[in-house]
């Protein structure tokens, strides 16, 4: 998408939010205004503020996102989540397996010397958000960290509004008294190359049939996943990417049940006595001592294709390093919360976040990695307004009653955005 002219697209906004004042002041508010403002009303509400990151979000336990090609699914009882492509042609197909509720992916945690699991481990309390951007979520290890796992939706050519592309944001706060080391690992359990000719691709690998490691990214830059009309590719070194330290692709309970950095046998099969042919991606990254209060922050992409198309990943990698992509690469190193006092001042905060509109969702590519609650009137784009009003409509028109839920909760983010452009 080329962004609108920012005059002309000022001066719609501004049109269309006199035109909602005006509306509203010369005519009664209708049973449905009615009902949509209450909805809107009810579902600010619900909006925290992490005091950690910043980040503005609705928890909900279990719930899906779909933007462009992409699909999030997030199950917060368990932690566990997946990822779909969405092609234009077919169903949607799963990127990562589906099987024990996605709990075979898994990110993980190493506090000192003390390894946690995030996903289905009842030691670690989780939680699903909906953020702005797409979809977060959250672990909670008692009085040790605090870990967040941002997925957020983004395009890989900066002039356009398609989206096929996640940045994924790790962020690991020490909530204990005292210093921590701290480390990362993600284990995702990949699909698409267990039925294709090859199970992995690298830029220097073209194909990947057998245990392996890599402890360095520079030369291969991305992993990719990938069958005849999918494709999965992680984008693990770049310009304002953590590269992880190593890199293991192996049988899928080698890596869950084995050491923290994997051993590898190199050039032994994907398969075990458990199951044949299972091939996943273990991602290690160089842990940190992380004072109290303070975060670890890892990033890396992931590229999407469907319908036989190769993902824009290695292009992507191209702009990062020309400082020509939709979005910054300033990430925040530590949280913003740094003492006993500014994490009370979080908390009121937090609890005046849960009094103001609900967040909108930003057309313009560039804002996804800035704060997402500072929001100005610019940011609101007005095809984004048309977007939402069609989709309703189109919606009513179908008439099912399983719409009924995403038709309340878009009539409610419609009307408060509305409120949002008069509050300007």
């Amino acid at each position: 998408m080329k962004f609108l002219n920012r005059t002309i697209f000022l001066f719609t906004v501004i049109l269309l939010s006199i035109g909602a004042v005006s509306c509203k002041s010369t005519k009664k508010e209708t049973k449905e205004e009615r009902k949509a403002r209450k909805q809107a009303e009810w579902l600010a509400k619900r909006q925290k503020t992490d005091p950690y990151t910043g980040w503005i979000y609705i928890p909900e336990q279990n719930f899906s996102v779909t933007n462009g090609n992409i699909k999030i699914s997030m199950r917060g009882d368990l932690g566990s989540f997946c990822l779909y492509a969405v092609p234009q042609v077919g169903g949607q197909v799963a990127l990562l397996s589906t099987v024990d509720s996605f709990c075979t992916s898994s990110f993980y945690a190493q506090i000192e010397n003390t390894e946690y699991r995030l996903t289905d481990n009842v030691a670690v309390s989780s939680q699903a958000r909906r953020t702005p951007y797409g979809a977060q979520m959250a672990y909670t290890i008692a009085n040790k960290a605090e870990i967040i796992v941002d997925f957020s939706f983004l395009p890989s050519e900066k002039e356009s509004s398609f989206v096929d592309m996640i940045r994924v944001t790790m962020y690991a706060i020490n909530i204990s008294p005292s210093p921590e080391r701290i480390a990362i690992k993600a284990i995702f359990d990949t699909v698409l190359g267990e039925t294709a000719f090859s199970h992995f691709s690298t830029a220097t690998r073209p194909s990947i049939n057998a245990e392996c490691q890599i402890l360095d990214m520079k030369d291969d830059l991305w992993l990719r996943s990938s069958n005849t009309a999918s494709s999965i590719q992680f984008l693990l070194s770049g310009k304002g990417i953590s590269s992880p330290s190593a890199v293991t692709l192996s049988n899928k309970d080698y890596l869950a049940k084995g050491t923290w950095i994997p051993r590898v046998q190199p050039d032994r099969s994907f398969s075990s006595v458990l199951a044949y042919n299972n091939s996943a991606l273990g991602l290690n990254w160089d842990g940190q001592t992380v004072d109290s209060l303070k975060s670890l922050v890892n990033v890396f992409y992931i590229s999407v294709g469907t319908d036989g198309k190769i993902p824009a990943g290695e292009n992507f990698l191209e702009s990062l390093a020309e400082g020509k992509t939709a979005l910054s690469e300033d990430v925040p190193e530590y949280a913003q919360t740094t003492d006993s006092d500014s994490l009370k001042n979080s908390e009121n905060d937090e609890n005046q976040a849960e009094n103001t509109e609900t967040f909108v969702k930003l057309d313009d590519s560039n804002s996804q990695n800035q704060n997402p609650s500072s929001k100005t009137i610019s940011d609101v784009n007005s095809k984004y307004i048309q977007d939402l009003i069609d989709r309703i409509n189109s919606l009513e028109d179908d008439g099912s009653d399983v719409n009924d839920e995403e038709i309340r909760l878009l009539n409610a983010e419609l009307d408060s955005l509305m409120r949002f452009l008069r509050n300007e």
